[in-house]
């Protein structure tokens, strides 16, 4: 993912996490579900279409479903403007021994 953010050219830093569990942690001893990126404000739109067209959903994972439910704009809009960050963009990927969902 490194990679791919240098190369849409938008300023960004990875911070803790899964980035840090490869350059400081031996193999495996660091997991991570999330990755945080630290944009500017004016970069969060070209953000999310690079993460649209990566499969990245914004919106939150129903665990009873297994799926992403997208968010409405209004709880884009709420979590922005009570919270200063944005609803997280989620991608949910088949984990080993899992079933494949039928919808």
């Amino acid at each position: 993912m490194p990679k791919l953010w240098n190369k849409s050219g938008i300023p960004h830093a990875f911070l803790k996490g899964s980035i840090l569990a490869h350059s400081i942690y031996p193999a495996g001893c660091r997991i991570s579900s999330d990755i945080d990126i630290l944009l500017r404000a004016e970069d969060l739109t070209a953000c999310g279409h690079v993460l649209k067209e990566l499969g990245f959903i914004q919106g939150f994972y129903d665990e009873n479903e297994r799926i992403v439910v997208p968010a409405t704009r209004r709880e884009i809009l709420n979590h922005r403007m009570n919270y200063g960050e944005v609803v997280p963009y989620r991608k949910a990927v088949q984990e080993p021994g899992d079933q494949p969902n039928r919808n």
